[in-house]
């Protein structure tokens, strides 16, 4: 294990990956379940259901304002609040920002072999599932997909006042990380991908 790196991937990452991408699946479900929830948290731009109660607008009036607020529980208030924090739905750009430089990233680490790679390998642990090719595959499918999406929202992409609540966008980053290794981690611990050489995929 590189010496710099001490400790720094001391767990199977692909069991972590698989654990994460469950719980969120299981937390969207529950969220999905609960419509005070849903409306809230769920749903975002043009599909929003949800009209905060602050917001005059959304009720006609500041009369209709005042018994809106004065209705709602304190559960209600402090979830209302939370739902104001919210970013432009233009900041979709940086879902798939993040995804081209992790490839460029991922890609420069498995053609060189660097000690991050080593680090994660060796933790990895047992033999890999995936072959050098299966894994050059993937991650140059995941790599043109963040491309073409990035070129869409760049050239095809029209301005928009709607907005997206930030954990959803903070979520969208943390997926993107997640998903440029997990299309390449499932072969990282076997002995291929880490001694054979990489023009063996030609």
């Amino acid at each position: 294990m590189a010496p710099f790196l001490p400790d720094l991937v001391s767990f199977d990452v692909r069991q972590v990956l698989q654990i994460s991408f469950l719980l969120a699946a299981s937390t969207i479900l529950l969220l999905s379940s609960l419509p005070s929830l849903r409306t809230r948290f769920v749903t975002y731009g043009s599909r929003a259901t949800f009209e905060n109660t602050r917001n005059p607008k959304a009720t006609g009036s500041v009369h209709n304002l005042s018994n809106a607020q004065a209705q709602r529980s304190w559960l209600e208030a402090v979830l209302d609040d939370v739902t104001l924090l919210q970013v432009p739905h233009g900041w979709f750009l940086h879902f798939y920002v993040v995804s081209v430089v992790c490839s460029l990233l991922w890609g420069v680490n498995i053609i060189f072999k660097t000690p991050l790679l080593v680090t994660i390998s060796e933790a990895a642990g047992a033999k890999g599932s995936m072959s050098i090719s299966q894994i050059a595959l993937m991650w140059s499918l995941m790599a043109v997909q963040g491309l073409r999406r990035l070129a869409e929202s760049l050239l095809l992409g029209k301005s928009s006042a709607s907005k997206m609540w930030f954990v959803h966008w903070i979520l969208g980053i943390l997926f993107y990380v997640a998903m440029s290794i997990a299309v390449w981690i499932e072969g990282a611990g076997s002995s291929s991908s880490r001694h054979e050489n990489i023009e063996s995929i030609h």
